[in-house]
């Protein structure tokens, strides 16, 4: 048993190649979409996951439920040059 554990811990380690690793790629710069609004470092948001939504704010940024979200409505809040961030889950338990 010990002999396969180490034969298994061998191949694992030649295959991983440790000692060799390619070290991660630099980080790109961030690439400028054209017509999407610019974002200065203050903000106002609006953050609602659930609820009657009230998209007449002024604010600049609404982070809502993806989901639940009608597609419409993200559409027309683009449509004022709001930013719309959504909130998912991806197999997670909240």
């Amino acid at each position: 048993m010990q002999r396969l554990f180490l034969l298994l811990l061998a191949t694992c380690l030649t295959a991983c190649n440790l000692a060799e690793a390619t070290p991660p790629a630099a980080i790109p710069s961030p690439v400028r979409v054209e017509g999407a609004p610019a974002l200065v470092p203050i903000v106002s948001w609006q953050i609602q996951y659930s609820g009657e939504m009230d998209y007449s704010l002024d604010v600049q940024v609404f982070n809502l439920d993806l989901l639940d979200t009608p597609a419409a409505d993200i559409a027309a809040l683009h449509g004022r040059v709001i930013y719309v961030k959504c909130y998912f889950r991806a197999g997670s338990l909240d």
